[in-house]
């Protein structure tokens, strides 16, 4: 084998290691979650972009098609399954993908929601997670 065809090789190797071991960060994870919403649960959901943006920064509409956004989004990320949530999951998906740094305070971030819950239907459910996510620590707020 040639020393270029076998630097390609090792070349490609690498880069098929450095995929499956590379962690997403929270800009990561949130740009993932814009483009699954705006291709599918927007749509899905009626809900109006605007909203959805101002969420991402606090400003939650009491609007029943943004609930129902937040239940699509959630459902998409396996992190809910017929209306409740999927919390262990959750966790293995967290420390699968995401950087190590991130894993307990999303971890605990998640628990504290899922704990603090008093919603039992779907939509509503995911809207009171979704913002207490954000209530809990904005700079960890990704959907």
């Amino acid at each position: 084998m040639k020393n270029s065809t076998r630097l390609s090789v090792w070349l490609i190797i690498g880069l098929q290691i450095a995929a499956i071991y590379c962690k997403l960060s929270i800009k990561d994870l949130s740009e993932m979650t814009k483009r699954l919403g705006q291709a599918k649960c927007l749509k899905e959901s009626g809900a109006k972009l605007e909203q959805v943006v101002a969420a991402r920064s606090g400003t939650f509409a009491n609007d029943n098609k943004l609930k129902c956004y937040y239940k699509c989004i959630l459902e998409q990320m396996k992190m809910m399954k017929d209306g409740r949530f999927q919390v262990e999951h959750t966790e293995r998906q967290i420390k699968n993908v995401m950087k190590d740094s991130l894993h307990e305070p999303l971890i605990r971030s998640g628990l504290k929601c899922y704990n603090k819950r008093t919603k039992s239907e779907p939509c509503e459910l995911s809207f009171e997670a979704v913002k207490c996510w954000y209530n809990s620590n904005p700079s960890y707020f990704f959907f």
